[in-house]
């Protein structure tokens, strides 16, 4: 009986491309260079038609009727740009790859730099490069940095800088005080007022969490189909008044077998087209009253607009809970805290009540305290 045949070694051996350090290498020996740029004092040569090829906005300045640049001889003055920040840019555009400046993890201008080049990018649409500066942003946060980073977020069209230096103010309590002591943030306040007044908002914001418990789960599997769900009786918070929506098989036929949930701003305080603006945070609860960190969804850092469609989506897999260890007597809780920004009425309470449908009961903790900005409280009831 004859074994299966061995492969053969691989005779060749593809390398990878070089073809950034080519183009670096052209770069820096001034090869072919058919344009000057004059960038603070200095002068830097460069080749048209790769900087058209990567820039919409090289292109109409060197090939448009407005072209800036009909000869090699002639300089193109590039002003409101370091030097240092031109430089490292080129490169980018060269190689598509970081600036050993940057990529060294030693260099005290790391962060710096990639501010400075978020704006260069965001002036001449290189958006792979603006979308590097911000990942790496997003990932050094610090007190000292956010109000900086916020400001250029908002200044130039960054939503999910934005939303993780609002999701870092309001992670550790003293982050939001620190910063408004801050230096940045006092440039804030000249550079960027509508910032400053979207983040004293969120800091005389209201909260609340409330709390579902679901029992009979598996019989409500059973005669909740898929789209089939459950509305909970209002509560307040923040003060507004809210429902949550259980779909214990998906609300949609692509999220069947998951159980999805969405936070609905009661009509009557959305009346004449009024709308609230509120984060929120729905999560899957352990047997200790814990939030699952894998198993929740909301809005992150940056409020929502309510009313319209409920927000949420798919909150867990219905054979993962099945498996977590977050059922107990076939019931599982799940909590939502809402921050609602702004200056909301003062919340009240709403009279305690219980449903049972079939065997599966959907219940809310006793209320504990009037909310006060800054404070938070549990109040919950449901009905079908």
């Amino acid at each position: 009986m004859y074994g299966r045949p061995t492969r053969a070694p691989k005779t060749v051996v593809v390398p990878p491309s070089g073809l950034p350090r080519h183009l670096l290498d052209l770069l820096r020996s001034k090869r072919g260079a058919d344009v000057t740029f004059e960038v603070g004092g200095e002068l830097f040569v460069a080749h048209r038609c790769i900087l058209a090829a990567r820039s919409s906005v090289f292109m109409a300045a060197l090939f448009g009727p407005m072209a800036e640049s009909a000869t090699p001889t002639a300089r193109v003055r590039v002003d409101d740009m370091e030097p240092r920040v031109f430089e490292a840019m080129l490169e980018f555009i060269y190689t598509d790859e970081w600036p050993a400046e940057v990529v060294d993890p030693t260099s005290d201008n790391k962060v710096e730099m990639a501010q400075h080049l978020l704006v260069a990018a965001d002036r001449y649409l290189l958006d792979r490069l603006k979308l590097t500066c911000e990942a790496m942003l997003c990932d050094t946060i610090d007190r000292r940095t956010v109000a900086t980073v916020m400001t250029l977020a908002e200044q130039h069209g960054c939503r999910g800088l934005k939303e993780a230096c609002f999701n870092f103010l309001h992670r550790l309590p003293g982050n939001l005080e620190a910063v408004m002591a801050s230096e940045g943030y006092q440039h804030m306040e000249v550079s960027c007022p509508s910032l400053v007044k979207e983040i004293m908002n969120q800091a005389t914001a209201m909260s609340g969490s409330h709390v579902l418990e679901i029992d009979g789960y598996y019989r409500a599997t059973g005669l909740l189909r898929n789209g089939g769900s459950v509305m909970s009786i209002m509560f307040a918070a923040g003060g507004c008044r809210w429902r949550i929506q259980y779909y214990p098989d998906g609300h949609s036929s692509g999220d069947a077998g998951w159980i999805s949930m969405f936070l609905v701003l009661c009509d009557d305080d959305g009346d004449n087209g009024a709308t609230v603006q509120a984060r929120y945070q729905i999560s899957l609860l352990d047997l200790d009253g814990n939030p699952v960190e894998w198993c929740r969804i909301g809005s992150g850092g940056t409020p929502v607009e309510f009313p319209g469609q409920g927000r949420g989506g798919t909150l867990v897999q219905r054979k993962m809970l099945e498996v977590c260890g977050c059922l107990k007597r076939d019931g599982f809780r799940v909590r939502c805290d809402i921050t609602v920004v702004g200056s909301p009425a003062p919340a009240t309470f709403l009279q305690d009540q219980e449903m049972s449908d079939g065997g599966m009961e959907l219940k809310q903790e006793r209320p504990k305290r009037i909310v006060q900005p800054n404070r938070k409280y549990v109040s919950d009831d449901w009905t079908r």
